[in-house]
């Protein structure tokens, strides 16, 4: 519980219907590297944050004893905690976000019908292949606050409690029964899917069971003259839209835009060319130029050969099948590994595999074991 009184800096805002105090923190950490963080950055991101949840109407904000009571009439509400989450974006910023812990108590977000898909490689490689035999422009949008745009589905009642540097006017513990979804939550990803797909859908793009992150179609304006042809991949709040004309394009973006801002981070045409980067691969193409190359940022393997102290490469396939069959025949070769090994064998191993999907030749050799 937070009561107001000097010693503790505190601004009031309004959020979920209700005033509410932002408490500012006596420390503040990042996330990721641990490391501190200055305060007041951090009371400015937190104040941003609260800011950002009200402009998306994300709930209303209620009391201990209103959530009681919700329960009672609804059984099944989720209360679910929740946490600042926190990192460093340069010497003017941190960003801070609410994140709740919608942890897994028994059952898995497939089983409550809260898994939500991601494209395959293979609808990747589809797509960019249309394109390039077609001639179509490409263009990478990102998507901000995806969930917290999010409208929940219908019949869910779920509520979050608020961290408590974020308390009612009274200084008792606030909570937000949720009317979009959030970071974190386990079926916000399912509920922003849903928002896209009956976004694009008015305007002529569809999609089916088996890719259900590809959209495709013929668009068309509001006074039903056709503008061209698109194809869309989704992976959560990034999209690569390859579509035939411009104005067919425009059409999507700005339909996406009306309901959750979106940004064009890359554009490429056969034209002119360009590059893109797209759920961190890199798309390119020359000017005038009739092929699309995929592939990864030149030094994405750095970190691991430095892990493992590769200074040069060769030109000489490796003999895996030889250190195959001496861990086989050799059971001191099957001492296993220390914790930091293990550790370090699997950063590499994610590397070379994401690495894989846009360098086939290298799959035969990840296939061995």
């Amino acid at each position: 519980k937070y009561e107001p009184h000097k010693q503790h800096e505190y601004v009031k805002m309004t959020l979920g219907k209700s005033e509410v105090l932002v408490w500012k923190p006596d420390s503040i950490v990042d996330d990721q590297t641990l490391q501190y963080l200055d305060p007041d950055l951090g009371f400015l991101g937190m104040q941003e944050e609260i800011h950002n949840l009200e402009g998306c109407k994300t709930g209303t904000i209620v009391g201990e004893a209103q959530v009681k009571d919700l329960k009672r009439g609804h059984p099944n509400t989720r209360v679910i905690q929740s946490r600042w989450v926190c990192a460093y974006k340069g010497e003017t910023r941190v960003r801070c976000r609410i994140v709740a812990k919608d942890f897994n108590r028994g059952s898995s977000a497939k089983s409550l019908g809260f898994s939500s898909p991601t494209p395959s490689i293979e609808s990747v490689h589809l797509v960019l292949t249309i394109a390039c035999k077609r001639g179509y422009r490409l263009r990478s949008l990102d998507i901000s606050h995806a969930f917290m745009h999010s409208p929940i589905r219908g019949g869910t009642k779920i509520v979050l409690k608020l961290p408590l540097s974020v308390s009612l006017v009274s200084g008792e513990p606030g909570f937000m029964i949720l009317d979009k979804a959030l970071n974190s939550l386990r079926d916000a990803s399912l509920c922003w899917l849903e928002l896209l797909s009956d976004t694009v859908e008015s305007v002529g793009l569809w999609n089916d069971s088996l890719e259900p992150c590809v959209y495709g179609g013929a668009i068309h304006d509001e006074n039903g003259v056709f503008l061209g042809h698109t194809l869309a991949i989704v992976y959560v709040d990034d999209m690569l839209l390859a579509s035939s004309t411009e104005e067919a394009e425009d059409r999507v973006a700005k339909a996406l835009n009306k309901v959750v801002p979106t940004k064009t981070t890359g554009l490429i045409t056969p034209s002119d060319g360009g590059s893109l980067t797209f759920i961190g691969r890199v798309i390119t193409q020359e000017k005038g130029g009739s092929e699309i190359f995929l592939g990864v940022d030149p030094q994405y393997m750095n970190p691991t050969f430095e892990e493992y102290g590769v200074t040069k490469g060769s030109d000489f396939v490796p003999d895996i099948a030889s250190h195959l069959e001496r861990t086989v025949s050799d059971s001191s070769h099957q001492k296993p590994l220390s914790d930091e090994a293990y550790s370090r064998f699997r950063r590499a191993l994610g590397r070379l595999l994401w690495l894989s999907q846009v360098r086939h030749d290298l799959k035969a050799w990840l296939s061995l074991r």
